[in-house]
């Protein structure tokens, strides 16, 4: 699996890039976006990567994030 590691070392709390600034406030270096958790951030991140590390055991759906593919397995227990 791609690391995000390039990515995720150019981000730093505004606060410590903008004294005065919102602490704790992480930003997006590609597209501005701010959260208020790293984990937001990270989260985030694979939008611009385009890594999509969760797969489907019942069909080809991927996607980025494992809530969406908890979402997507809905689906299949639909359809019974």
């Amino acid at each position: 699996m791609p690391s995000l590691d390039p990515l995720l070392t150019t981000t730093t709390p505004l606060g410590e890039i903008n004294p005065g600034g919102p602490a704790g406030v992480f930003q997006c270096s590609v597209c501005g976006l701010q959260m208020k958790r790293r984990s937001y951030w990270r989260r985030h991140m694979s939008v611009h990567t385009g890594l999509k590390s969760h797969r489907c055991q019942l069909c080809p759906f991927r996607c980025a994030r494992k809530d969406n593919l908890t979402a997507h397995m809905k689906v299949h227990e639909a359809a019974g």
